[in-house]
């Protein structure tokens, strides 16, 4: 021991770690508890090493696995996805979204059905039920359209309470013929409480025929729907110069009971000038339903008759709200029970309570 005393008590305490056993979990290598890799003891792997490592959990690298990734903030939440339907151009289950959906017989609150959508336009008009999330590879990779002639209607109807993630929705309408009014649409929502997240909607016509009136709208709730919005930027336009009494734009239009949440979402409206009708151009209107804005964008322009950023039902029993927190509203407002904190104008000039 006399060797042992001679050295100095920092050796002697770098000593006694040596020389205390390794933990039981020593070549495991977890992240928040979970299991990444169960690597033999041994130094710590390098990352430019050649060496080969057995026993790596691959699905585990990232600190998540499969289950990990269940719906969530509606009807199915934590329930893991046990369906997984491909839908691409080419090399998946399917080439079209509706069939996918429609082959998803069994597919309900507790039996959750994931639609994942390859790159590629997909020209098709979409309605989903109860148990079904459709998620795009990217807003900007996946693009369901119509551009067909035709009465209007919605491109994309969302029926239950799922998702929809990440690709774009493009509703134009390049011309109408035998019709007296084309209402068109680009995501409706029926009677249900989804949620829109990373979405772009495009909704636009030609307002080109003098006996035609043209009414286009981004996105639109209806029967008692509570849908969540986040991330989403609307674009509602006409265009043109000839419709027989009105020719407008409107971005966000919720009908009928509900609370709709709109988180970071941009809603613009563009109007035109036209003749003999005229053009307004709103970018959210409620309708008996109450909207709840957070930093968000809302703005209405080019319409001739009118350009109204914020606009609520009147009206004797009318329940329309909007509730704006720090967010841009340009366009002017109309309507009751507007309430505003912290929103400005498009000179970033601060707004009082009622947004003026």
């Amino acid at each position: 021991m006399r060797g042992l005393r001679a050295l100095p008590i920092v050796a002697f305490f770098l000593l006694i770690a040596s020389l205390a056993p390794s933990p039981a979990s020593a070549g495991e290598l977890r992240v928040d508890g979970k299991l990444v890799s169960e690597a033999a003891s041994g130094p710590p792997l390098e990352v430019a090493s050649s060496e080969r490592v057995d026993n790596l959990n691959a699905d585990r690298l990232d600190g998540f696995d499969a289950t990990d990734f269940a719906p969530a903030d509606h009807t199915h939440a934590g329930v893991p996805y046990a369906n997984v339907i491909v839908v691409s151009p080419s090399g998946g289950d399917f080439t079209s979204i509706q069939a996918a959906i429609d082959s998803a017989a069994d597919a309900s609150a507790v039996n959750p059905y994931l639609i994942w959508v390859g790159p590629g336009v997909y020209d098709e008009v979409v309605t989903t039920k109860e148990g079904i999330d459709i998620q795009g590879a990217g807003r900007d990779l996946v693009v369901i359209r119509r551009t067909a002639s035709s009465a209007g209607g919605a491109l994309v109807t969302l029926q239950g309470d799922g998702e929809l993630r990440s690709l774009t929705v493009d509703h134009s309408l390049p011309f109408a013929e035998g019709v007296l009014s084309v209402y068109l649409y680009g995501i409706s929502i029926s009677s249900s409480s989804p949620r829109v997240v990373d979405v772009a909607v495009r909704a636009t016509a030609d307002c080109n025929d003098p006996e035609i009136n043209y009414g286009v709208t981004g996105l639109h709730t209806i029967g008692g729907a509570s849908p969540t919005i986040e991330r989403v930027s609307v674009e509602a336009r006409v265009t043109g110069s000839q419709a027989a009494g009105i020719c407008n734009a409107a971005a966000f239009i919720p009908v009928n009971g509900g609370v709709t949440v709109l988180d970071d979402v941009t809603l613009v409206a563009e109007g035109t000038t036209v003749a003999p009708g005229n053009s307004s151009a709103i970018a959210l209107y409620p309708q008996n339903t109450i909207a709840v804005v957070r930093d968000s964008v809302l703005m209405a322009t080019g319409g001739e008759s009118a350009n109204r950023a914020l606009q609520t039902l009147g009206g004797p029993g009318s329940t329309s709200a909007i509730r704006a927190a720090h967010s841009q509203v340009i366009g002017s407002i109309q309507g009751t029970d507007i309430v505003c904190v912290g929103a400005y104008d498009a000179d970033f000039a601060a707004l009082g309570a009622g947004c003026l």
